[in-house]
C-alpha cells in the first residue's frame, strides 16, 4: 500500500456490524412477541415479523453507509482514519504515540476469516481505544499491526518459526525447567480444542504469523480448567447469586419472602443441604465455565521488546504488551492453588488517561496457572526482567497487635449492636421467656464468633505482610488464606510515602505506600506497621530514575 492510499474494510464488515446489532435487538422483541402472542395472537407474529424486517433494513443501510466511508491506511508516519457520512471525521495518530495494538475476533468473524485491529495511544481516553479498524483478514490485521508496532512503514521480514512450549497438566511440575519445544507437537496434538480456538488455526489463517517470536507458551485446556476451579471465582459467584436472590426476595414483597421461608421450613435437613451443594454446584459451574471461555486457548509469546497474549473462545483477543509499559509482576496462589503447589502470574501495564497526570493501569494474565517451581523458569523466558524477585522480611512482631487490636474491636462492637439491640428489644417486650433468659449467651457467643474469625484472618495477614528490596527492585508480599507477591522495578516506582499515626509513632512503625502509576488507586501497593528504620532504609534506597 502506498502512502498516499487510503483503503476500505473488508465488504463482509457491513454483515458483520449488521448481524451484532440484529442479534442484541431481536431478542427483546421476542421477548415482547412472546408476551404479545399470549394476547392477541397472529396478529402479534405479524406485526413482530413487520418490524424485524424494517430494523434489518434499517440496520443493513447504516452498516453499509458506514463501510462506505470509512477508510485507513498509513500515511507517512501517521495513521490516517476517515470516518463518517453524515458528520465527517478525519484522525490523523502519530506512530510514535501508539501504546498497544491488539486483534480481536469473535467466533462470527472469526468464521470468516476476518479480525479488528484496536489502537491504544498515549493521551488517548483512560480504558477506551484510541482507533479501532474492523474488520479487515487477519493476515492484514497482522501486517497493519507490526507497521504500527514498528513505528515506520516497512514489510514483515520473515523469520524462522520460534520455540513454541506447551505447558504440561499442572500438577505434573517436572524438572525445574522451562517446557522444551520437543514436547510442543505431542501436547499440541492432545489438545485439539486449544488449536481450534487460535487465530490461525481450523478458523482460518496461517499456522505460522511472520512475527519475531522468540518464545511462545501455550496453556492447555485441562490446566485452565484447573486454574478456573483453583481460583476465587466460584466462591464470588455464590456470594453474588445469594446477594441477587436477596434483592429479589425484596423486590416482589413480603408474600414472595413469606411463601418462600414456608418452602424452605417445610424441607428436612438433608433437603437443605443437598439444595446448598446444587446451588453451589450451579453457579460455581457457570463461573468456571465463563473463566474457562475468557483464557480458552491462551497463548503468551514474547516478540522483541513486547509480550504478546492471545485468549478467548467467543470472543477471540490478541493483546500486545510493550515491556516498558509494565509497572508491576503480581505471582499470586489463590489458597487452593497454596494447596496444590501452583500459582498464577499477572503483570499490571500502565496506560495513560486524558492527560499525562491522569493514568490508568491494566492488570493482564501472563501466566493463569502452573506449578509453582515452573514460575521462575517460565518468567526467564518470557520477561528475564523481572525473573528475580528480591528476598523479603516479615513485619516486625511487635506490629501484631496493630493488625488485630483494632478490627476486632470494631467488629466486635459492630456484632454487639447488629446482635444485642434487637435482642434487647424482644426482651423489652417480653415476647419470649426464654429467648430472654439466653440473650446473654447469644450475645457472647455471637461477639466473640465475630471477634475471633476478624483476629484470626488478621494475625494470618500480619505473618504474610513482608518486603525487601535489592539493587533493582523492591518486592512486597501480602495476603490471608492465599498469598501474593509483588515485584516492582525501581524505575516504575512514580512515587514513594511513608505515614504514621500517634500509635504507630509510639511504637516505631510505619505504613509505606509505593504507587506505580500517578493517579490511579489501583497501582498503589502498601506495607503496614513495618518498623520506622526499614521503611526509612527503602526511602533511602529509592531514587526516582526517569521511566524508560
Amino acid at each position: 500500500m502506498a502512502d498516499s492510499d487510503l483503503q476500505r474494510t473488508h465488504p463482509l464488515t457491513v454483515v458483520v456490524r449488521s448481524a451484532k446489532v440484529l442479534s442484541q435487538t431481536l431478542v427483546g422483541l421476542f421477548a415482547v412477541m412472546v408476551f404479545g402472542a399470549a394476547r392477541d395472537g397472529g396478529l402479534a407474529v405479524l406485526g413482530f415479523a413487520a418490524l424485524v424486517l424494517l430494523i434489518s433494513a434499517i440496520t443493513a443501510g447504516s452498516a453499509w453507509l458506514t463501510w462506505s466511508y470509512f477508510l485507513y491506511g498509513i500515511v507517512g508516519d501517521d495513521l490516517v482514519i476517515q470516518s463518517g457520512w453524515l458528520i465527517k471525521k478525519h484522525r490523523s495518530i502519530p506512530l510514535a504515540r501508539v501504546q498497544g495494538v491488539d486483534i480481536r475476533a469473535d467466533l462470527f468473524s472469526r468464521l470468516m476469516g476476518l479480525s479488528d485491529v484496536v489502537v491504544q495511544t498515549a493521551g488517548g481516553g483512560s480504558g477506551d481505544a484510541e482507533a479501532k479498524i474492523g474488520s479487515i483478514p487477519l493476515a492484514s490485521a497482522e501486517m497493519l499491526r507490526a507497521h504500527l508496532i514498528s513505528g515506520k512503514r516497512r514489510e514483515v521480514a520473515a523469520v524462522a518459526p520460534a520455540a513454541t512450549t506447551t505447558a504440561a497438566p499442572v500438577g505434573d511440575a517436572g524438572p525445574e525447567s522451562a517446557p522444551q519445544p520437543a514436547a510442543a507437537a505431542a501436547a499440541a496434538a492432545s489438545d485439539p480444542l486449544s488449536h481450534m480456538s487460535d487465530f490461525r488455526g481450523m478458523l482460518g489463517g496461517d499456522q505460522h504469523p511472520e512475527t519475531e517470536t522468540v518464545f511462545e507458551h501455550a496453556v492447555p485446556l485441562s490446566s485452565l480448567v484447573v486454574a478456573a476451579l483453583t481460583s476465587n471465582a466460584p466462591l464470588v459467584a455464590l456470594f453474588a447469586a445469594v446477594g441477587f436472590s436477596g434483592q429479589v426476595f425484596q423486590m416482589f414483597g413480603s408474600d414472595t419472602t413469606d411463601a418462600a421461608t414456608s418452602v424452605v421450613s417445610s424441607l428436612a435437613l438433608p433437603a437443605l443441604l443437598l439444595s446448598g451443594i446444587l446451588l453451589f454446584v450451579v453457579v460455581g459451574g457457570i463461573a468456571v465455565a465463563t473463566t474457562v471461555a475468557r483464557d480458552f486457548g491462551f497463548r503468551v509469546r514474547r516478540a522483541g521488546p513486547r509480550l504478546e497474549t492471545e485468549a478467548g473462545l467467543m470472543e477471540r483477543r490478541m493483546t500486545s504488551v510493550p515491556v516498558r509499559r509494565i509497572q508491576a509482576v503480581i505471582v499470586e496462589s489463590t489458597p487452593l492453588r497454596r494447596l496444590f503447589k501452583l500459582s498464577a502470574v499477572r503483570v499490571n501495564t500502565a496506560g495513560f488517561g486524558r492527560s499525562e497526570d491522569n493514568q490508568s493501569t491494566t492488570a493482564s494474565a501472563l501466566i493463569p496457572i502452573t506449578s509453582s517451581k515452573q514460575v521462575r523458569p517460565l518468567m526467564h523466558q518470557l520477561l528475564p526482567e523481572a525473573e528475580q524477585f528480591p528476598q523479603t522480611k516479615q513485619v516486625p512482631p511487635h506490629a501484631l497487635r496493630f493488625y488485630v487490636l483494632l478490627p476486632t474491636s470494631l467488629t466486635a462492637l459492630a456484632t454487639l449492636a447488629a446482635v444485642g439491640l434487637p435482642l434487647a428489644a424482644n426482651a423489652a417486650l417480653q415476647t419470649s421467656e426464654a429467648l430472654a433468659l439466653a440473650t446473654p449467651l447469644i450475645l457472647t457467643a455471637s461477639v466473640l464468633l465475630a471477634a475471633g474469625i476478624v483476629a484470626t484472618t488478621r494475625v494470618l495477614a500480619w505473618r504474610a505482610a513482608g518486603f525487601g528490596a535489592d539493587k533493582n527492585a523492591i518486592a512486597v508480599t501480602y495476603g490471608v488464606f492465599g498469598r501474593y507477591r509483588v515485584r516492582i522495578e525501581r524505575s516504575r516506582i512514580q512515587s514513594l510515602a511513608i505515614r504514621q499515626s500517634p500509635f504507630q509513632r509510639h511504637a516505631g512503625l510505619a505504613t509505606l505506600h509505593l504507587a506505580t502509576v500517578s493517579g490511579s488507586s489501583e497501582s498503589v501497593f502498601r506495607v503496614r506497621h513495618m518498623g520506622l528504620s526499614d521503611a526509612v532504609a527503602i526511602e533511602n534506597w529509592y531514587s526516582p530514575d526517569p521511566v524508560v
